[in-house]
């Protein structure tokens, strides 16, 4: 003799998959919202551009539901890390091994009239700025890191809210 509500257990196990994927996708989604927020913010004073390309995305690849949080903006790996010489040296650890800098002395040969060749050596460029129309030597830009901080302040709060999200199921299948 079958026990009085077996067939709903069974529905309820055979949907429960879906059931829990859907829930991790809603709870990926909420979570990503709070280190793009905070990115935005950080950004913002540095570069509006580069505010207004962050963005997330979340993606279901057979039973996983993988978030990314996305700066699409060019100069954004450029803000975030620095560059050159003055990058380097003001990341503070920050990137934690995320960005390399490829960085001089660069050489560069001169002829002298005389024939003689001789090698400079400096740890700068020059480029023209289009606005101006004046050369610059720069020795690069300091990291000002936004996306890598708003990710760390958030990764405890993240966790919390796809729990709370996934833990909802259990009151939505009561119900069933």
């Amino acid at each position: 003799m079958p026990l009085d509500g077996l067939d709903i257990l069974y529905d309820i196990l055979d949907n429960l998959p879906p059931v829990m994927l859907e829930a991790a996708e809603r709870g990926v989604r909420k979570a990503l919202m709070l280190p793009v927020a905070e990115a935005k913010m950080l950004a913002q004073p540095i570069s509006l551009q580069v505010a207004r390309s962050i963005t997330s995305i979340v993606t279901i690849e057979g039973d996983k539901v993988d978030g990314k949080m996305v700066v699409g903006s060019e100069i954004g790996p450029y803000v975030e890390f620095g560059t050159g010489p003055v990058g380097q040296a003001s990341d503070n650890g920050k990137a934690q091994g995320i960005a390399t800098y490829s960085i001089g002395p660069w050489k560069s040969k001169r002829r002298l009239k005389s024939g003689e060749v001789r090698v400079y050596e400096r740890d700068g460029w020059v480029y023209k700025d289009v606005k101006t129309g004046r050369f610059v030597f720069t020795r690069g830009q300091p990291a000002r890191p936004y996306a890598y901080p708003a990710w760390k302040n958030n990764e405890r709060k993240m966790l919390e809210v796809v729990a709370a999200e996934t833990g909802k199921i259990g009151g939505d299948l009561d119900g069933a």
